[in-house]
Protein backbone atom coordinates (compact mmCIF):
# COMPACT_ATOMS: atom_id res chain seq x y z
CA UNK A 1 0.00 0.00 0.00
CA UNK A 2 1.22 3.49 -0.89
CA UNK A 3 -0.18 6.58 0.86
CA UNK A 4 0.27 10.29 0.23
CA UNK A 5 1.75 12.13 3.20
CA UNK A 6 -0.77 14.98 2.84
CA UNK A 7 -3.59 12.43 3.19
CA UNK A 8 -2.09 11.13 6.45
CA UNK A 9 -1.57 14.57 8.02
CA UNK A 10 -4.73 15.71 9.88
CA UNK A 11 -6.08 12.15 9.92
CA UNK A 12 -7.79 10.94 13.09
CA UNK A 13 -5.82 8.30 15.01
CA UNK A 14 -8.06 5.46 16.20
CA UNK A 15 -7.43 2.59 18.62
CA UNK A 16 -7.89 -0.76 16.83
CA UNK A 17 -10.00 -2.68 19.39
CA UNK A 18 -11.95 0.19 20.91
CA UNK A 19 -12.55 2.21 17.75
CA UNK A 20 -12.02 5.39 19.78
CA UNK A 21 -10.44 8.50 18.24
CA UNK A 22 -7.48 9.34 20.47
CA UNK A 23 -5.34 11.74 18.45
CA UNK A 24 -4.77 13.66 15.24
CA UNK A 25 -1.78 13.10 12.95
CA UNK A 26 0.43 16.20 12.77
CA UNK A 27 3.35 14.98 10.69
CA UNK A 28 4.99 11.96 9.10
CA UNK A 29 8.51 11.16 10.32
CA UNK A 30 11.04 10.13 7.68
CA UNK A 31 14.62 9.24 8.63
CA UNK A 32 16.81 11.56 6.52
CA UNK A 33 19.69 9.07 6.53
CA UNK A 34 17.92 6.25 4.71
CA UNK A 35 14.43 7.50 3.77
CA UNK A 36 12.68 5.03 6.05
CA UNK A 37 9.27 5.73 7.55
CA UNK A 38 9.83 5.98 11.31
CA UNK A 39 6.37 6.92 12.54
CA UNK A 40 3.91 9.72 13.10
CA UNK A 41 3.87 12.83 15.22
CA UNK A 42 0.39 13.14 16.77
CA UNK A 43 -1.57 15.40 19.07
CA UNK A 44 -3.06 13.24 21.83
CA UNK A 45 -6.50 14.63 22.70
CA UNK A 46 -6.71 13.16 26.21
CA UNK A 47 -3.41 14.64 27.43
CA UNK A 48 -3.46 17.65 25.07
CA UNK A 49 0.17 17.09 24.12
CA UNK A 50 2.37 16.04 21.26
CA UNK A 51 3.34 12.37 21.16
CA UNK A 52 4.56 9.86 18.60
CA UNK A 53 3.46 6.56 17.09
CA UNK A 54 6.24 4.26 15.81
CA UNK A 55 5.56 2.77 12.37
CA UNK A 56 5.48 -0.72 13.92
CA UNK A 57 2.38 0.29 15.92
CA UNK A 58 0.30 1.28 12.88
CA UNK A 59 -2.20 -1.40 11.87
CA UNK A 60 -3.71 0.34 8.86
CA UNK A 61 -5.37 3.32 7.23
CA UNK A 62 -8.89 4.30 6.31
CA UNK A 63 -10.49 7.37 4.79
CA UNK A 64 -9.03 10.09 7.02
CA UNK A 65 -8.06 7.52 9.67
CA UNK A 66 -4.91 5.95 11.02
CA UNK A 67 -5.49 2.77 13.04
CA UNK A 68 -3.02 1.97 15.84
CA UNK A 69 -2.73 -1.15 18.03
CA UNK A 70 -3.70 0.30 21.41
CA UNK A 71 -3.09 3.16 23.84
CA UNK A 72 0.49 1.99 24.46
CA UNK A 73 1.20 2.88 20.79
CA UNK A 74 1.56 6.53 21.85
CA UNK A 75 5.08 7.26 23.07
CA UNK A 76 7.31 10.22 23.90
CA UNK A 77 10.15 11.09 21.50
CA UNK A 78 12.83 9.76 23.86
CA UNK A 79 11.16 6.35 24.21
CA UNK A 80 12.09 5.26 20.68
CA UNK A 81 15.67 5.99 19.62
CA UNK A 82 14.96 6.43 15.89
CA UNK A 83 12.09 8.85 16.54
CA UNK A 84 14.31 10.93 18.84
CA UNK A 85 17.03 11.12 16.19
CA UNK A 86 14.60 12.23 13.48
CA UNK A 87 13.09 14.88 15.76
CA UNK A 88 16.59 16.20 16.58
CA UNK A 89 17.45 16.63 12.89
CA UNK A 90 14.23 18.63 12.30
CA UNK A 91 13.88 17.46 8.72
CA UNK A 92 10.57 17.84 6.90
CA UNK A 93 9.64 16.43 3.53
CA UNK A 94 6.57 18.52 2.64
CA UNK A 95 7.60 22.10 1.90
CA UNK A 96 11.31 21.31 1.52
CA UNK A 97 13.18 22.94 -1.32
CA UNK A 98 14.69 20.49 -3.82
CA UNK A 99 18.08 20.95 -5.47
CA UNK A 100 20.18 18.94 -7.89
CA UNK A 101 23.52 17.79 -6.44
CA UNK A 102 25.21 20.62 -8.36
CA UNK A 103 23.16 23.15 -6.35
CA UNK A 104 20.66 24.10 -9.05
CA UNK A 105 17.18 24.72 -7.62
CA UNK A 106 14.48 22.36 -8.89
CA UNK A 107 11.36 23.30 -6.91
CA UNK A 108 9.45 22.69 -3.71
CA UNK A 109 7.99 19.41 -2.38
CA UNK A 110 4.20 19.59 -2.52
CA UNK A 111 3.56 15.97 -1.53
CA UNK A 112 5.23 12.59 -1.16
CA UNK A 113 4.23 8.94 -0.97
CA UNK A 114 5.22 6.27 1.52
CA UNK A 115 5.33 2.57 0.75
CA UNK A 116 4.02 0.68 3.76
CA UNK A 117 5.29 -2.65 2.46
CA UNK A 118 8.85 -1.28 2.47
CA UNK A 119 8.27 1.29 5.27
CA UNK A 120 10.05 3.94 3.23
CA UNK A 121 9.65 7.06 1.17
CA UNK A 122 8.58 6.12 -2.38
CA UNK A 123 8.23 9.34 -4.44
CA UNK A 124 8.31 13.09 -3.95
CA UNK A 125 6.06 15.43 -5.93
CA UNK A 126 7.75 18.72 -6.73
CA UNK A 127 6.19 21.97 -7.84
CA UNK A 128 8.91 23.04 -10.28
CA UNK A 129 10.61 26.42 -10.32
CA UNK A 130 8.98 29.09 -12.45
CA UNK A 131 11.31 28.74 -15.45
CA UNK A 132 10.35 25.11 -16.06
CA UNK A 133 6.72 25.22 -14.90
CA UNK A 134 5.42 25.21 -18.45
CA UNK A 135 6.95 21.73 -18.91
CA UNK A 136 5.13 19.97 -16.08
CA UNK A 137 2.48 20.57 -13.49
CA UNK A 138 4.37 18.50 -10.90
CA UNK A 139 7.61 16.59 -11.20
CA UNK A 140 7.48 13.09 -9.75
CA UNK A 141 10.86 11.99 -8.45
CA UNK A 142 11.59 8.50 -7.16
CA UNK A 143 13.08 8.40 -3.66
CA UNK A 144 15.94 6.41 -5.22
CA UNK A 145 17.04 9.67 -6.87
CA UNK A 146 17.45 11.41 -3.50
CA UNK A 147 21.10 11.72 -2.49
CA UNK A 148 20.59 13.47 0.86
CA UNK A 149 17.96 15.12 3.03
CA UNK A 150 18.80 18.12 5.19
CA UNK A 151 16.71 20.56 7.20
CA UNK A 152 14.31 22.12 4.64
CA UNK A 153 16.42 20.85 1.69
CA UNK A 154 16.45 17.70 -0.40
CA UNK A 155 19.18 16.94 -2.96
CA UNK A 156 18.58 14.71 -5.97
CA UNK A 157 20.71 13.23 -8.74
CA UNK A 158 20.79 15.26 -11.91
CA UNK A 159 19.98 12.89 -14.78
CA UNK A 160 20.30 15.80 -17.25
CA UNK A 161 24.06 15.97 -16.50
CA UNK A 162 24.44 12.30 -17.46
CA UNK A 163 22.51 12.84 -20.69
CA UNK A 164 24.59 15.92 -21.58
CA UNK A 165 27.81 14.04 -20.80
CA UNK A 166 26.74 11.12 -23.00
CA UNK A 167 25.94 13.49 -25.89
CA UNK A 168 29.28 15.23 -25.49
CA UNK A 169 31.18 12.01 -26.13
CA UNK A 170 32.07 11.98 -29.80
CA UNK A 171 31.33 8.65 -31.35
CA UNK A 172 34.15 7.29 -33.46
CA UNK A 173 33.72 7.75 -37.19
CA UNK A 174 33.35 4.60 -39.21
CA UNK A 175 36.51 3.19 -40.78
CA UNK A 176 36.96 4.16 -44.37
CA UNK A 177 38.52 1.63 -46.75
Amino acid sequence: MVKFITKIIDSKVVLFQEGVIMAEALDVLIDPDDGSFVGLEVFLKTDKRRMFVPSSEIKGFGQGLVVVKDFSSFVLSDEVVRIGKVIEKKTKIIGSRVFYDNGEYVGKVEDATISFEELSLKNIYISPKFSIKFLAENLIISAKMITRIEKNKIYIKNTDDKIKAAKAIVSPSPAVD
